[in-house]
């Protein structure tokens, strides 16, 4: 239901199911082990969803802490994984991107200080969507 709350600016109730999305799937984690990658890029769009659904409803310490834990999760094997055979990047491709949403948040909220304060990720090829956020976020930052 997130989605249609978005489209008529129930920007709160959509914070709440993508919230509850999030405890789902950490309980299903919790019983059955899945982690993989596929898995991890369904759960990404719920912290996304969360994080963005809080910076249109004002709430920058949910956007934040969504973001945050959506970022800690994208580590080197998530955002190198192939889907074998092909070798199709999953990770890069799709996964690596979600490591951007903590510098919108940032901007979002005018954090100009927190911009620039916030460590950016060192491997541009591996992290390339992120480092360009980065870049772009800092921009802003300084020109503010």
């Amino acid at each position: 239901p997130s989605h249609i709350d978005m489209w008529v600016g129930q920007y709160e109730q959509a914070v709440e199911a993508n919230k509850k999305a999030i405890i789902s799937d950490k309980r299903y984690m919790a019983v059955t082990g899945q982690n993989n990658e596929f898995y991890k890029m369904y759960r990404m769009h719920n912290y996304h969803f969360c994080a963005w659904a809080a910076m249109f409803d004002g709430q920058f310490a949910t956007a934040l802490s969504y973001a945050e834990e959506a970022e800690r999760q994208l580590d080197p094997e998530a955002v190198t994984f192939k889907l074998e055979p092909e070798g199709f990047p999953l990770g890069s491709v799709y996964l690596e991107a979600f490591g951007s949403i903590v510098w919108h948040v940032l901007v979002r909220f005018g954090r100009w200080e927190d911009i620039v304060r916030h460590p950016m990720k060192e491997d541009g090829d591996m992290y390339a969507g992120t480092v360009a956020a980065s870049l772009y976020t800092r921009g802003v930052a300084f020109a503010a």
